[in-house]
């Protein structure tokens, strides 16, 4: 019996709830900050996707399909798990404790140009085509126009933060390529769950090691419920999303999230927390997606 395929208004709804998840993790962060430390918040986030994937784990097809750990795997795991939650978490905490959420939201798009240059990099098979390579040098042309006007203030300033955002994205590129090539027959929720669980360990060790607290104030009960939002939602359940949206529309379709994520982050940061937004920034982002939508030829 053949299973029908998924509507339109349930491949497009899934897509935009995707995005809306990742998009308002920025505005999250930014009012979750007032109270938690950088360390803090990567922790409980890691912590609290690690346990909600967990319990979702059996609902799901991978119920029954093991995740196979040899010793190679389990390194691999834990570099992945590294480079795809625990640098990008605190990166991109510390970054918005001098950055807003909207800035945030538009830097974060640059991972898919990162992800593009590193793919040509490493993997030979894969051919750059002179529309590519303009659309990926356009890319971080528009990400120079978004830190252009922070760069004469030197580290003292916003850049710093910037920085450390854009790092962020790169860390999570890194992951991607990574994921690529060594992951790409293993259950991909179970293996989000191993990733997020070694950034548990790792995220744990680094604030033991910087003896950084997790709050600087005692966090109200509203700050504790976006905390478990951002890590049921944001950390977990979007990745159960995610997979469930490639296999009913394809890897491309879904890769239109890139789009929307940061449309949506800088509509929130900006209707919902006030944030101020220079003409530079949404010029940069204009680039940013439009240089996106060059690479997709």
């Amino acid at each position: 019996m053949n299973t029908p395929a998924p509507s339109k208004l349930f491949k497009y709804g899934l897509l935009v709830f995707i995005a809306l998840i990742w998009g308002s993790q920025f505005m999250i962060n930014k009012l979750v900050l007032v109270y938690f430390t950088p360390e803090g918040l990567s922790f409980f986030r890691a912590l609290i996707a690690f346990l909600t994937l967990s319990f979702l784990i059996p609902f799901t097809s991978e119920k029954k399909t093991p995740l196979i750990h040899t010793p190679k795997q389990v390194l691999i795991l834990f570099l992945i798990g590294l480079l795809e939650a625990t640098l990008p978490f605190y990166l991109i905490s510390y970054g918005q404790l001098v950055i807003s959420s909207s800035m945030t939201a538009i830097l974060m798009a640059s991972i898919a140009l990162f992800t593009l240059a590193l793919v040509f990099l490493f993997f030979k098979q894969e051919k750059i085509s002179f529309l590519k390579f303009s659309g990926v040098f356009l890319g971080f042309m528009g990400v120079l126009v978004l830190v252009a006007p922070d760069i004469h203030m030197g580290l003292k300033g916003n850049l710093l933060g910037e920085l450390a955002v854009l790092g962020g994205a790169f860390c999570f590129s890194s992951s991607l390529v990574l994921i690529r090539a060594f992951c790409q027959n293993s259950p991909p929720i179970r293996t989000a769950r191993m990733i997020l669980f070694s950034a548990v360990i790792q995220l744990g060790v680094l604030s033991i090691i910087l003896r950084h607290a997790f709050w600087h104030q005692t966090p109200p009960l509203h700050i504790l419920m976006d905390m478990m939002l951002l890590g049921v939602l944001a950390g977990g359940i979007v990745y159960v999303l995610y997979v469930m949206l490639i296999r009913a529309a394809g890897a491309t379709f879904t890769g239109f999230t890139n789009y929307l994520v940061p449309l949506v982050g800088v509509l929130m940061g900006v209707f919902i927390l006030n944030e101020p937004i220079q003409s530079s920034a949404l010029i940069g982002m204009v680039i940013i997606l439009f240089s996106m939508g060059i690479c997709e030829f």
